[in-house]
């Protein structure tokens, strides 16, 4: 596995920047460094210096990011070798974290100060040795050391059952928090059916506790599920033979050449190796087996329709969904759920998602059902939550639900408004012609008189999966290329945006005689003598007032919206994030 360190020109500049075969949904918190994970290649870019190291696949031993907020501020680079060992990368060098030999290693976030890393892994015979079940994954962390590297595997307490009281398949952790004591997972029901978010605290003495938020709203109807039982023991032939009858008919199933359906010692004319005693003792345990079998099947039916309908009427969240902030206040996670009123081409229903959004310390759950479609990808400590319509749904894709809102903005008006020069970049650059399957006003695909889909032309942004650095002032968009395009085009593009985009932007007033500038908490303040108006994203007029050398406070929630100001001569348009 070798590494090419290449430039890649101004990228520490504040001129936007285009690369292409790079996908970038991953930034350290001061947006300083980003990665990129696009088949099976790696590459990690120093936002400031414009370097970018790249890792391709070279036979064996390739390397993977972690599944959560994986870069540090002083770029640690966590990821994971695929022959099984979690490693970490760190100027310019991969370096491996201790495992005590465990398999199936899987990283998930890094403290911004890189003192301790959260994952899973098969525990093997290494740790919680006297257990006898075959749980797949169990939750660790590792710390820091004096020396920069890091400690032995610390696992972490987990619940003994799921929410069906069966063994849990396994225990994720993919977020951590800025100072390490919160971190968030899944537990993975027994059958693979339902994942359930966790989340664990540490307290003063170092003790490491975790609880189940959304626990009350799986079977909130507190159905009395009948168990699973256990599967009866089929009879083998062998176990009626004697020690000499089973060694000859082992012997001849190990040597039998011939034709399995005629033969004078053919394995399956049983009758040929036993007894017509022991061979009536076999036929009798076998027809008790069926009736066994039969009463399994039927309380197995049972059981598999209780779980369902718990799960039907249970808030579960999507495998690898849970995101956290910084903080470690906020959860985002995303639930599936079937859309009857659409169809896809064959009829089957739609399923479609829905984010939810959970408070850590009082687990208290928002189903954002107006959302439905969009898909969490980062939480910011602001409140602004960042979503995408999935990497398939190309057209005005990134998305922005700000603080008190109930409807999101696109990523290009929210950063239009902060930043005009960089809106018209964006126009520019992430503007393309596609082609789709037509729609009717339902929803539904459209097909000619053959069967065939119908496809129509339209021209529209495709500004792809957002993610900021934690003062929003770097924007990391990646997009796969859906339009038309040659051959040889690069699958994916990523997009680097630098600029103040949590600030607040003024209303231009050049060659006016007056001044408007928005601020935070819905104030404007006016210099000179101005008529302001405020209108919100649908053209509504939220706002309407007069102020000469004033501050007006409109009482408007955050959000994105129009000012227009005029002295009667002069006309100033400017959209703005109160």
């Amino acid at each position: 596995m070798g590494a090419a360190v290449l430039g890649v020109g101004s990228l520490c500049a504040a001129e936007p920047q285009v690369q292409a075969d790079l996908w970038l949904n991953s930034i350290s918190p001061n947006g300083k460094w980003a990665a990129s994970q696009y088949m099976y290649s790696v590459h990690i870019v120093n936002l400031e210096t414009g370097k970018i190291y790249d890792y391709v696949p070279e036979g064996q031993g390739q390397f993977g990011l972690g599944m959560g907020n994986c870069i540090s501020n002083d770029g640690i680079v966590l990821g994971a070798r695929y022959d099984g060992d979690i490693s970490y990368w760190q100027n310019g060098e991969w370096k491996d974290i201790p495992t005590n030999d465990a398999i199936s290693v899987y990283p998930g976030g890094i403290t911004p100060d890189g003192k301790r890393i959260c994952g899973y892994y098969n525990p093997g015979t290494q740790i919680d040795k006297n257990r006898e079940d075959n749980i797949m994954q169990i939750p660790v962390i590792w710390n820091q050391k004096e020396d920069g590297t890091y400690s032995e595997p610390i696992g972490l307490p987990y619940p003994e059952k799921d929410w069906t009281g069966r063994l849990p398949q396994y225990i994720t952790l993919n977020y951590i928090s800025a100072d390490g004591n919160t971190i968030v997972g899944n537990v993975q029901d027994c059958a693979g059916f339902t994942a359930t978010p966790i989340v664990y605290t540490v307290n003063d003495k170092g003790e490491w506790s975790y609880t189940m938020p959304l626990d009350k709203y799986y079977n909130p109807n507190h159905i009395e599920m009948t168990p699973f039982p256990e599967s009866p023991k089929q009879p083998q032939l062998t176990d009626f033979m004697t020690e000499e009858e089973r060694a000859y008919y082992e012997d001849i199933c190990a040597s039998y050449e011939g034709d399995w359906e005629s033969g004078p010692r053919n394995p399956e004319n049983y009758g040929d190796f036993m007894t017509a005693e022991e061979l009536a003792k076999y036929n009798e345990a076998f027809e008790k087996y069926k009736e066994e079998l039969a009463a399994f099947d039927e309380e197995w039916t049972k059981a598999n329709t209780d779980l369902w309908d718990a799960i039907s009427q249970s808030t579960y969240i999507d495998f690898n969904s849970v995101l956290l902030n910084h903080a470690g206040t906020i959860i985002a996670a995303t639930t599936s759920v079937e859309d009857p009123e659409h169809t896809d081409m064959w009829g089957r229903p739609l399923t479609i998602a829905i984010p939810l959004v959970i408070d850590v310390k009082t687990g208290e759950l928002t189903k954002l059902d107006k959302l439905s479609g969009l898909i969490p990808n980062q939480v910011l400590d602001n409140g602004i939550l960042v979503l995408s319509y999935g990497i398939y749904d190309l057209a005005n894709c990134g998305q922005l639900l700000l603080p008190g809102q109930e409807e999101t903005v696109s990523a290009y008006d929210y950063i239009a408004a902060k930043d005009a020069e960089l809106g018209k970049w964006m126009k520019e650059n992430m503007t393309h012609e596609f082609e789709e399957i037509a729609v009717d006003e339902e929803g539904n695909f459209q097909f000619d008189d053959e069967g065939m889909p119908i496809y129509v032309k339209r021209e529209a942004m495709a500004t792809g999966m957002f993610t900021f650095d934690e003062e929003m002032q770097v924007a990391l968009s990646c997009v796969q290329n859906g339009w038309p395009t040659e051959e040889s085009d690069p699958d994916v593009y990523s997009y680097i945006m630098k600029g103040d985009l949590a600030g607040i932007k003024g209303v231009s007033t050049d060659g006016a005689g007056f001044g408007v500038r928005a601020m935070r908490g819905g104030v404007i303040a006016v210099q000179g003598n101005a008529n302001v108006a405020v209108y919100d994203m649908s053209g509504r007029c939220v706002f309407n007032g007069r102020a000469a050398n004033a501050t007006i406070n409109t009482g408007l929630a955050s959000g994105i919206y129009t000012v227009r100001a005029t002295d009667g001569k002069a006309v100033k348009t400017c959209k703005v994030a109160l």
